[in-house]
């Protein structure tokens, strides 16, 4: 008996003194984040609170100083019970209880910060700790789950705004796959000797072994110029990464031929399965990383909140306000209907790039997974690739023109000229294309957002025979007006259409009888007369001091400006456009609603009074490319410039501004004739209200002000 009591008592002091390893946080089954307090409490936010933060000038400096761009990470944390100096701590992680194909980390203390982790994803975890003779003792096996909160937010070591695009939900309810796409800053900084030297790499090593051995980057693609890169030829990330430097635009130039094209350069490197995993960056991974994370995710369905979001979250490394965001996305709604899906625009924009459907279907089969049904924008587009495959030459028998629904004689400083409406803008031909049968396809789209009239006009090559035109589309084919579909060279000046806005037309012309395929119908009717000019009503010239209180300004209703998206406002500026009997002189006139006062007095012309409350005025002859541009502030101060000279000056001109609690006005005079205008006038009128660059215009600019293509034909009355 005594001696079962000495036993006894002897395990008992083992069992005492052995030592013991247990797990502390997170808790078991737990759902953790691995963003910072800050960082998580603002992607929370709804955006009109996100906005206001962004605003404030202490929370922003906050946002950008203090919180930075780097995920914490999950912090992890056990205690051990024994002689610390004899073991060393492993810290054991998976997907999976069996730990299958786990990570191993030396952690030199009883806690660690787990970086990078898969959000939305559940880990199994334990930690040993590990004697100097190879043996080890355990903790329990724990699971927590990675807050499903988007974006991923990345730590790789001094390179900064390093997230992934996964994580979120896309076109049919599909997640995106994390690993698949990375958005980042530079990995190397500029050229600091004028683009002669690469800059020195920016990662440490460990960050290095991240982004090669944990994200696996196979592609660099680098948005930043040549200059700025030092035309390298080789990532440094390694020679074996394969490397796409295309210098890339932002913002309002995306939606400009150079921006299409250098975009479609850049979305072609995500059509290709083995450039992936891709990282892109400029140098900050802010402005041109942002406008193409933004493109991308809006073909992959990602609501527009969400993409929102994740542009605004470089706020965390360099303030970016959610006023360029909305440059971007609402450039995109440009692209469709009020009521199409972001995903739909996106389409149309990459299209437009000179994209193909099959490499739009390409990258969204690669990200979403295959079976993703076409919507119906790429379907009508492959269908009318088909088509136009059997067009290969040039179209030589007709050709589209403008149709004037009518003209009549107008008097401009003394010159007698044909006012026609409505001219074209820009052409609406996107393709003219002819077989080797006499045929000819143009594919034509009105993306002015005014009324605009189509005829077709004959060339020589086009022979004395019956031709047939039809929209393959539609099924339609146009006959005329005596109700026969066979059109003869003579017929032509009958073919008059409206070309419908936004949508593309396919109009096919060849030689032989209508298709069978197609119904016969009349053109459709043609409205009495266009309704895309502006009037400028005649009357006694005003006295120029500021106020609305001359008779001519009573003529009429003035004209309201709308905000950048083209919507109307209540608070919008109005315009008033008049002229003298003899058509000599325009008059213009804008109040402008502000109660935050901004700017200051020059009292030099051509200062940059751009910056502050604003309005510019922009005068040109239909037809032709060259402009004028007139700017005022608040106090009258002037700059005026030919197209983008601003050393030319104007010779004749009269204003006055005056300004009470309420806001302000501008009144203007420009005698017409030392502009030598030939033809009718075409003018727009924008406006900038500060702080905050509220900006209005008559017609809606696209982005900039100087957007020639815009402007408005005024009918002097």
């Amino acid at each position: 008996m005594k001696r079962l009591t000495w036993v006894l008592v002897l395990v008992l002091s083992v069992a005492v003194f052995a030592d013991t390893i247990k797990s502390v946080s997170p808790n078991n089954g737990e759902v953790v984040s691995p963003l910072a307090a800050t960082m998580k409490l603002f992607l929370m936010m709804p955006e009109d609170a996100a906005r206001a933060a962004l605003k404030d000038a202490t929370l922003a400096s906050r946002l950008c100083n203090e919180v930075k761009s780097f995920a914490p990470g999950i912090p992890m944390q056990w205690a051990f019970q024994g002689e610390r100096s004899k073991i060393h701590y492993e810290l054991h992680v998976a997907e999976n209880s069996h730990f299958r194909d786990e990570k191993v980390i030396q952690a030199p203390h009883s806690r660690y910060n787990l970086c990078n982790l898969e959000i939305g994803k559940t880990y199994y975890w334990k930690v040993a700790a590990v004697y100097q003779d190879g043996t080890s003792i355990e903790s329990e096996t724990r699971s927590f789950t990675v807050d499903p909160l988007t974006p991923r937010v990345l730590n790789v070591p001094n390179v900064d705004n390093f997230r992934d695009l996964g994580g979120r939900r896309g076109l049919e309810g599909r997640l995106i796959p994390q690993g698949l796409i990375f958005r980042c800053s530079g990995f190397n900084n500029n050229s600091s000797d004028g683009g002669k030297t690469p800059g020195s790499p920016r990662f440490t090593e460990e960050g290095l072994r991240i982004i090669r051995e944990e994200l696996k980057i196979k592609t660099d693609l680098d948005l930043r110029s040549h200059g700025e890169t030092a035309r390298m030829t080789t990532s440094p990330l390694g020679e074996d990464v394969n490397f796409v430097n295309n210098s890339t635009v932002c913002y309002a130039p995306t939606f400009t031929n150079s921006g299409l094209e250098v975009m479609a350069k850049n979305f072609r490197v995500f059509t290709k399965p083995e450039n992936y995993p891709i990282a892109f960056h400029c140098i900050a991974g802010a402005d041109r990383t942002g406008s193409l994370a933004v493109l991308l995710e809006a073909l992959l369905g990602v609501e527009r909140d969400e993409i929102m979001r994740d542009y605004v979250l470089t706020s965390f490394f360099c303030t970016r306000p959610h006023a360029n965001g909305d440059i971007l996305l609402n450039g995109l709604e440009r692209f469709g209907k009020p009521e199409e899906p972001l995903s739909v625009k996106a389409e149309r924009y990459f299209l437009e790039a000179g994209i193909t459907p099959e490499e739009i279907i390409a990258f969204r089969t690669i990200v979403l997974g295959p079976g993703l049904q076409p919507s119906p924008v790429l379907q009508e587009k492959m269908t009318m690739d088909q088509i136009f495959a059997d067009f290969p030459g040039e179209a030589k028998i007709v050709r589209p023109v403008p149709y004037f629904t009518f003209s009549e004689q107008m008097t401009l400083a003394g010159k007698e000229m044909t006012f026609g409406l409505p001219t074209w803008g820009e052409s609406p031909v996107q393709k003219a294309l002819g077989n080797d049968v006499g045929g000819a396809a143009f594919l034509l789209s009105n993306r002015t957002g005014r009324m605009e009239f189509l005829g077709l006009r004959p060339r020589s090559a086009m022979t004395d025979a019956d031709y047939a035109i039809y929209n393959p589309m539609t099924k339609v084919a146009y006959a005329k007006a005596d109700g026969s579909p066979a059109w003869r060279r003579d017929d032509f000046a009958q073919f008059k259409m409206v070309l419908p806005v936004g949508d593309p037309l396919v109009l096919v012309v060849v030689p032989g009888d209508v298709p069978a395929d197609c119904t016969v119908a009349p053109l459709p009717e043609l409205p009495e007369a266009p309704v895309n000019y502006l009037t400028a009503l005649s009357g006694e010239a005003p006295v120029l001091d500021g106020k609305l209180d001359d008779a001519i300004w009573q003529l009429e209703a003035p004209l309201k400006l709308n905000d950048t998206e083209g919507n109307p406002k209540k608070s919008a500026p109005a315009v008033w456009l008049r002229t003298d009997a003899a058509h000599d002189t325009l008059y213009i006139a804008v109040r402008l609603p502000d109660t935050t006062p901004n700017g200051s007095r020059r009292n030099q012309r051509d200062a940059s009074i751009w910056e502050e409350d604003e309005v510019e005025i922009f005068l040109a002859a239909s037809g032709h490319s060259t402009y004028y541009q007139f700017v005022f502030n608040r106090f009258n101060d002037f700059f005026d410039g030919k197209k983008t000279d601003a050393s030319w000056n104007v010779e004749e001109w009269q204003s006055a501004v005056s300004q009470d609690d309420e806001g302000w006005t501008v009144e203007a005079a420009f005698p017409l004739a030392q502009f030598n205008f030939d033809a009718p006038l075409e003018i727009n009128i924008c406006t900038t209200d500060q702080p905050g660059e509220a900006h209005y215009n008559l017609f809606t600019t696209n982005g900039s002000f100087h957007n020639r293509a815009v402007m408005g034909v005024v009918l002097l009355k």
